[in-house]
């Protein structure tokens, strides 16, 4: 019986340690750096109102001297 107590506890703790583990796992992930100046910004396609607003703020920062806007059917 006593061991049985002994198990539950250390699976209680070690699942107590896993939620709190993974509550942090998102700023682990995140990295912030200040942008550089580049020669040039690629702009890819997808939620295109989100990303043009976004990559004319960076332009007007002047982060980069020239924009390239790639489209989903570009080819070769």
């Amino acid at each position: 019986m006593r061991s049985r107590i002994y198990i539950l506890g250390a699976i209680l703790v070690f699942l107590l340690l896993a939620v709190g583990t993974c509550r942090k796992a998102g700023t682990w992930l995140v990295k912030t750096d200040d942008p550089v100046h580049a020669d040039a910004m690629i702009m890819l396609m997808g939620n295109i109102s989100d990303r043009a607003v976004q990559t004319a703020d960076l332009y007007k920062e002047k982060a980069a001297g020239k924009v390239w806007i790639v489209d989903a059917g570009m080819r070769n």
